[in-house]
């Protein structure tokens, strides 16, 4: 069997997420420590922050031009969850 990562353990990545009860994007720059595969998903941990992240929660660190797209995504579901 081969599994392939969208990204690799000790990659430089952003983390962009936002909780639900929050109406403000968190962005975090850190490196990818640990990688684990489970049956439907793959799920990153970075080295400072202890929390699990999936791969749409992840961009590039190179990519600073897809965070930027990715921070509106975030800041534009909100707005569409408050307008509803």
């Amino acid at each position: 069997m081969k599994i392939e990562t969208k990204y690799s353990i000790g990659e430089k990545v952003y983390i962009v997420f936002k909780e639900d009860t929050d109406s403000f994007v968190k962005i975090f720059k850190d490196n990818i420590q640990e990688i684990v595969v489970q049956k439907n998903k793959i799920l990153y941990y970075a080295e400072s922050f202890c929390e699990e992240f999936e791969e749409d929660e992840i961009v590039p660190y190179s990519r600073k031009d897809l965070l930027v797209t990715k921070i509106n995504e975030l800041l534009e579901s909100d707005k569409d969850e408050r307008t509803t």
